[in-house]
């Protein structure tokens, strides 16, 4: 039995919406184990911002889009209450981000204002694994 037209369009429409549009997305919260794992060693983008890596030692490196081939800020990352606290240049301040995922790649950083950081997975850890 096919479905009238009328049906299908609606549905297609939304699964482009949502799609298109990770506000919509369902988040999953990140906490410490999970956070650990996901991030060491993993690369994030964020559109037409920049890039940044996590590496498994601590450090972090993000590069902006209109830097300069090699012009990049290193920083360090931990976590911290099942939160990503980071830091960008020795000793300076501590500041903490809730992690949550949409288990398509995207992922952001929620501050404590409540302000996010979204990007994306260069190449998701999640798919990588097979999951």
């Amino acid at each position: 039995m096919t479905r009238p037209r009328k049906w299908t369009r609606p549905v297609a429409a939304l699964a482009l919406v949502l799609a298109a549009n990770p506000a919509l997305a369902e988040w999953e919260r990140l906490h410490a184990g999970a956070l650990i794992d996901r991030l060491s060693g993993a690369e994030v983008t964020y559109e037409g911002i920049g890039w940044q890596s996590f590496l498994v030692s601590g450090r972090m490196i993000y590069r902006g889009a209109e830097a300069p081939s090699g012009s990049s800020s290193p920083g360090e990352w931990r976590v911290q209450d099942d939160s990503l606290c980071s830091r960008w240049q020795p000793g300076g301040e501590w500041e903490c981000y809730r992690v949550e995922i949409d288990g398509q790649g995207g992922i952001r950083f929620i501050d404590a204002y409540g302000n996010i950081s979204a990007g994306r997975f260069a190449s998701d850890p999640a798919q990588d694994l097979g999951e």
